[in-house]
């Protein structure tokens, strides 16, 4: 059952996935600790819990505004409503729409990503998030409740103890067939186009700067590419940039009804890619919108920066590895530069504060984690910084202000989930400026290094946005950067007074502003041309200088006493640590970045026809400082439609048919899964798994029920034997039964504890052919009663190859105590229904397992060597039936599953991985296929009882290919093949092993180790 019960988790895979995209969710805290409350208006409920009242009764607003003229857009209605998750018990920004369960999470705390420009958060994501679910939902094929449907299959080795029914797996496939198909670029560009007039998304400087430099240098995603992501931060970004622009390309040039068309045609019964509807729409197949879309872009974009490459002014670039090189400050001693790096990673999130020397040219790592701006204290000789490692109140994690001493490398935590970051030290060296948040809305204060007080600075209550304060070199002010909707303005608060000023607010965006070390001037960095360099403002005169001419973007700007500048320089590889030793002014005629028309809107979803809907909004006047008295009221469970996905399985060669069915609430406090499967002759598989997540731990109880028809010689019966029975007849009837009551702990990030009471019961009934007619008995031939507890460390490197060559440790220590009983035998007596009762034999034991899985990078990118260890430890002497078993896929793979076993196990394996190809970027009709990796692998291991001799461990080596692809563009597909040939013969059980290839495959949504 237990070995049921992983292959059955594996089939299932990775099932909210399938059906609802990744969740928002940063963590899987329960968080008992909230208080949750609803808002119900027309169209929606908004469910909140305390602390972000002001930002559910805005989204509420919002969402009734925008209802209208999306649902328009794409002639799509539906009678229920919608729900709105509002979320800010984290340091964390995003949103996301489970389209099958009419539910959409918002976090309230704004996106600050560098590769994105700023726009009004709420009024962006609610609309975003919302196009998504309607445009989705018009492009089903049939009803939101059937996902997917999936064919799934297992298959055994032909070598198996005589006392049970199957070998063990050596094939298992779960592949789905979707009822929605929609590639990421189609998706997320539409969501970004939203509805023409609205514009709280608009095709900004930061996109034109990621799509130009990808087109100069010839480094566009293909055609493919752009349908799915799996790819690292920056190509990630390219869907949803690439998309924006080649669905407003479409809309410019065919009309903004192309996109209803599309997601309608989208419905076809066949329709297993967007080809074949885009074609239906347009008259052209994708590939070839495409091929005009990126000549339209390699003309405009040469014809733009024609001025601006003639007179080219960049940085030396001192920081090339990795793509996310921010935030560079000199040392107050002149003799270093920190910054944030991401060199060796693939994401943007992956940044550590680094120091480099420049005199001896070495760089070394102070702190990994670190985001926003940092500050040197006066001396030079600590640094300040913000990092959210620290697990608060309820598992949430919140940036905190540190201090770390660079000579003895102490660290300091300052702050107390205070929200606060981007730290900057005053001139005395006393107090640090930084900005704290909460309900989506950010404020200034001080901290008083000697007294540890916090002193407010601003009182802003309305979802205002800050930016970088920066102390003025006499410590009167303090330089900040303010946004409420799109772009960022400059500003400096008068300690004094508390007044604030505008020092450049304008239509532009201007970023990132320093003070120079004498205080006349800021530099910062400005989009005033259309892209952004580094310009400086003389404070008294007014008067503004450009000092850099990129084609890319020019960002976070620092200088020293000597004039040179430092600043993060955006190219199509990334951001880099640049620096311009002899900066020089710049006059207009040389940087300008010219305007192209031909007649083809390319991007801006401020373009065609606004409809009727929309303009009743008056989305350019809107006040969000004005919203609505909604009624709030505690929060009652509200479920999703319970969802099915109906199942076709192949197992032991028959036919199943079946269905999974799930559902929850929408706030995932309850939640079910179950499936069953039934084939013609009275076989099924049946299993339920219940979560209930409202206090600290998450309760669960599952159950599994599997019965099974089978024809097995009965000579080796005890009543047989006895001569009760004549051996003729060989019909048997097994049940088993297994039940696990428990809960899960999130002990730390890493940590996870799992305890249960497990209770098995495995019965038969057989029916034997008398003279006489017919005559059958049941009987249970074990009972299980065991405690567990599960102890799990998991820390996995994240990088785009995570899945098919995993880096990093995953650590289980399980203990059983065990009370089981196992059938010896029969007895005669009247007192039982048949005349036949059990004699059971008692099994009171402690079980031990150990699994270990290291996985360690290799000089050589990419490549991994990875140790496997699995041990097991039975305290007592038990039946064989209760021995742990070493072989086959989850084993030693050269020997089938039941040939090693014994009450004390270890397995090892050593496999060394490297890539075969790192990206395929092939298509063939709905699979994608991506990678594939290769490896070889040793495995070595043996069951025993008593002291283990090594000349009896088994031995075999082979070779894995792995393959990562995706269907359908979202669901991931993986698929594996192992070849195993075990070098030791032996016997067991009667039984002779060894000497052979043995082969393993694989079809599913993840990999087995």
């Amino acid at each position: 059952m237990n070995r049921r019960n992983r292959v059955t988790a594996a089939l299932l895979g990775l099932w909210l996935l399938t059906v609802a995209g990744a969740r928002a969710q940063p963590s899987d805290e329960n968080h008992p600790e909230l208080k949750w409350f609803s808002i119900e208006t027309e169209h929606f409920f908004v469910h909140f819990h305390d602390g972000t009242e002001r930002t559910a009764r805005l989204v509420a607003k919002i969402a009734e505004e925008i209802y209208e003229p999306v649902t328009s857009l794409y002639d799509y209605k539906q009678d229920k409503k919608f729900h709105f998750i509002i979320r800010d018990h984290d340091d964390y920004s995003n949103g996301a729409a489970f389209y099958y369960d009419n539910k959409i999470e918002i976090w309230a705390t704004p996106m600050d990503f560098e590769l994105r420009g700023t726009h009004n958060w709420l009024r962006n994501v609610v609309t975003h998030e919302f196009t998504h679910m309607i445009s989705l939902q018009s492009a089903m094929k049939i009803t939101q409740r059937i996902p997917a449907f999936y064919f799934q299959g297992i298959g055994y080795e032909e070598e198996r103890r005589v006392d049970v029914l199957r070998g063990g797996p050596n094939v298992i496939v779960s592949y789905p067939i979707a009822m929605m198909v929609a590639p990421a670029w189609f998706a997320e560009g539409v969501a970004q186009y939203q509805v023409p007039g609205l514009g709280y998304d608009t095709w900004d400087t930061h996109r034109d700067m990621i799509l130009r430099t990808a087109t100069l240098d010839n480094r566009l995603l293909t055609y493919n590419e752009m349908g799915v992501f799996g790819k690292n931060s920056l190509d990630n970004e390219k869907v949803y940039n690439h998309g924006f622009a080649f669905v407003s390309y479409l809309v410019g040039r065919y009309g903004l009804e192309t996109l209803r068309k599309v997601t309608h045609n989208l419905k076809g019964a066949f329709r297993l890619t967007l080809d074949g509807a885009l074609k239906k729409a347009t008259g052209k197949s994708g590939k070839e919108l495409y091929r005009e879309w990126v000549q339209l872009l390699q003309t405009r974009y040469a014809y733009q920066t024609r001025e601006i490459l003639r007179n080219r002014v960049e940085g030396e670039v001192i920081e090339r590895d990795g793509q996310a090189n921010f935030h560079p400050e000199w040392s107050p001693r002149g003799n270093a530069i920190a910054y944030l790096t991401n060199r060796g990673q693939d994401y943007l999130s992956q940044t550590s504060l680094v120091v480099r020397d420049l005199e001896k040219g070495r760089t070394r790592t102070i702190r990994g984690g670190v985001h926003f701006a940092f500050s040197w204290s006066p001396d030079g000789t600590r640094l300040a910084f913000a990092d959210k490692s620290a697990r608060g109140k309820g598992g949430s994690h919140y940036y905190d202000l540190y201090i770390i001493d660079l000579e003895r490398h102490d660290k300091k935590r300052l702050t107390h989930g205070r929200r606060a970051h981007s730290p900057h030290w005053s001139p005395d060296g006393q107090r640090l400026v930084f900005i704290f948040a909460k309900d989506g809305t950010e404020n200034l204060g001080i901290l008083d290094l000697n007294s540890g007080g916090i002193e407010p600075l601003t009182h802003y209550a309305h979802g205002e946005q800050l930016y970088k304060p920066r102390w003025a070199p006499d410590g009167r002010s303090i330089l900040f950067g303010r946004s409420i909707g799109r772009g960022r303005n400059l500003y400096l608060l008068d300690l004094a007074s508390r007044n604030v000023t505008p020092v450049v607010e304008d239509e532009h965006d201007a970023r990132d502003a320093v003070f120079s070390p004498d205080g006349t001037r800021i530099y910062f960095s400005w989009d005033r041309t259309g892209i952004f360099n580094i310009y400086s403002l003389d404070l008294a005169t007014g008067k503004t200088t450009q000092w850099t001419n990129v084609v890319g973007g020019a960002f976070m700007p620092a200088v020293n006493d000597r004039g040179e500048l430092l600043f993060s320089q955006f190219g199509s590889d990334g951001y880099k640590i640049a620096r311009l030793r002899r900066p020089q002014p710049l006059n207009a005629d040389q940087t300008k970045y010219l305007t192209y028309r031909n007649g083809v809107q390319m991007a801006s979803a401020e373009q065609g026809p606004v409809p009727a809907s929309v303009a009743a909004i008056g989305h350019k006047q809107y006040n969000d400082r004005e919203v609505p008295e909604f009624e709030a009221k505690p929060y009652r469970s509200h479920y999703a439609p319970v969802a099915f996905l109906p199942r076709v399985m192949l197992d032991y060669g028959t036919l199943k048919l079946g269905t999974y069915v799930y559902s929850s609430d929408v706030l995932d406090k309850y939640g079910f899964i179950a499936g069953f499967d039934v084939n013609r002759f009275g076989d099924y598989d049946l299993f339920a798994l219940l979560e209930f997540r409202k206090l600290g731990p998450t309760l669960f109880l599952e159950g599994y029920n599997q019965v099974q028809n089978t024809s097995v010689p009965v000579d080796s019966i005890e009543l047989i034997r006895r001569g009760l029975f004549k051996p003729t007849s060989d019909r048997f009837r097994y049940n088993l039964l297994e039940v696990n009551l428990g809960a899960r702990f999130k002990l730390s990030d890493y940590w996870r504890l799992r305890t249960a009471f497990v209770f098995s019961r495995y019965g038969a009934r057989v029916k034997f052919k008398e003279s006489f007619g017919e005559t059958s008995f049941g009987y249970t031939y074990f009972i299980g009663r065991d405690f567990t507890a599960r102890l799990t460390f998991e820390k996995r490197r994240a990088y785009r190859h995570s899945e098919i060559n995993p880096v990093g440790r995953y650590f289980a220590l399980e203990y059983t105590l065990a009370f089981d009983k196992f059938l010896q035998g029969f007895e005669i007596d009247n007192r039982f229904v048949d005349g036949i009762g059990e004699v059971f034999a008692p099994y009171n034991y402690h079980r031990v397992t150990l699994d270990l899985r290291e996985g360690l990078p290799l000089p050589i990118k990419n490549h991994t060597l990875a140790f496997d260890l699995r041990a097991g430890f039975i305290s007592e002497e038990v039946d064989d039936f209760l021995h742990f078993f070493g072989g086959g896929l989850f084993g030693n793979r050269g020997y089938p599953y039941f040939s090693i076993q014994g009450s004390r196990l270890v397995t090892t394996r050593f496999t060394y991985r490297l890539p075969l190809f790192s990206h395929l970027d092939l298509r063939f009709l709905h699979l994608y296929l991506d990678k594939v990796f290769i490896g070889a692998f040793f495995d070595y291991s043996d069951g025993f009882t008593g002291k283990p001799r090594l000349s009896s461990f088994k031995r075999s080596a082979g070779f894995q290919v792995r393959m990562d692809t995706f269907s359908f563009y979202a669901f991931p597909t993986r698929f594996f093949f192992d070849a195993a040939y075990g070098f030791d013969e032996f016997s067991n059980a009667g039984q002779r092993y060894g000497k052979e290839w043995r082969f393993y495959f694989g079809l599913s949504f993840g990999y087995l180790d």
